[in-house]
């Protein structure tokens, strides 16, 4: 029915600009969860918050998108891109009966500076690492068994498609609708 995102990194270099928060950083939950819903966005909407003094000065961040799927779930992403702590990915998905969480990394216990806690990733290598590495060999071991696993050109194009909107709602403050061309047969299959 709902669910509820984050896209947080602690800084970006100084030519970041306000595109640049639903194009390079929350266009990732668009992709991810368009696949993970199994359904298309019908709009998209992306609000300013109030910005940050940690970041370029014309910068709007964070920023808030909200996506509408065709069945009328509503998501909604905030993508902080200078928050000086640490990167981190949110996930929680409201069902009928069932609240869903991704799970927190597991973080590392330190003792330094006569102080003990959690170091927290910084980048998406250290947290994504074995999941990009499990997304190669999926790949690799497809092909080498002669079939495609995994998303397709079409996906692609979906994800544009609901970014260049998401993308013109930031530019004007207003909803977008989401229009995609008619699949092609071949993708149907």
């Amino acid at each position: 029915m709902l669910l509820h995102c984050a896209h947080r990194n602690p800084s970006v270099p100084d030519d970041w600009d306000n595109s640049m928060a639903v194009e390079n950083s929350m266009v990732h939950e668009i992709d991810v969860l368009r696949w993970l819903l199994g359904e298309d966005y019908a709009t998209a909407e992306v609000r300013y918050g109030k910005s940050t003094n940690n970041g370029p000065k014309d910068l709007h961040d964070p920023q808030i998108m909200i996506l509408t799927t065709k069945s009328g779930v509503r998501i909604d992403v905030e993508s902080f891109v200078n928050n000086k702590n640490d990167y981190d990915i949110k996930c929680e998905i409201v069902c009928d009966g069932a609240v869903l969480n991704m799970p927190e990394p597991n973080y590392i216990s330190v003792n330094a500076d006569a102080t003990t806690g959690q170091a927290m990733y910084t980048d998406c290598f250290q947290r994504f690492a074995d999941a990009y590495n499990a997304e190669i060999q999926t790949w690799i071991n497809a092909s080498k068994a002669g079939y495609v696993d995994g998303p397709t050109a079409w996906d692609g194009y979906c994800c544009q498609v609901a970014a260049a909107a998401a993308s013109k709602a930031r530019e004007t403050q207003t909803i977008q609708p989401v229009v995609y061309d008619e699949m092609p047969d071949f993708y149907k299959a």
